[in-house]
């Protein structure tokens, strides 16, 4: 089962990409936010089962960008994608932030699911590989 947090200040946005997902995947449990700082909160209390979090990139108070700055500073290293309508904004841009994909509106929900799964595969591997080093 993928544990996934949903950031987006649009709520009709939200609850559309939760439908979606579901569709594609119903191994999916979601945790919902509509601000940063909800997000922030929702981590703290979540933080050993989440899989993943996937943003929207233009939010009113704090972007995306801006969220997974907080997020990486707090040494969480949960993979985090952006969802954007900007076609201006690329992979290699956003990963400088410490973005693991970009997607681009609208999204393939496929291609997303497939992205978080192999991110989540990579960082367990590398948690295990860091283990049997120690």
């Amino acid at each position: 089962m993928l544990r996934i947090l949903l950031v987006d200040d649009d709520a009709d946005h939200l609850n559309l990409l939760v439908r979606e997902l579901m569709k594609e995947n119903d191994l999916i449990s979601f945790q919902t936010a509509t601000n940063a700082a909800d997000a922030m909160a929702l981590l703290a209390q979540h933080r050993t089962t989440l899989d993943a979090i996937v943003s929207d990139l233009n939010m009113p108070e704090q972007s995306g960008f801006e969220l997974v700055a907080v997020v990486r500073s707090l040494g969480f290293r949960i993979p985090f994608f952006i969802v954007t309508a900007d076609n201006k904004v690329s992979a290699k841009q956003a990963a400088k932030f410490g973005v693991n994909g970009v997607f681009h509106k609208p999204i393939r929900v496929a291609e997303l699911i497939f992205a978080i799964e192999a991110a989540r595969t990579a960082s367990k591997s590398k948690r295990r590989a860091k283990k049997s080093s120690s």
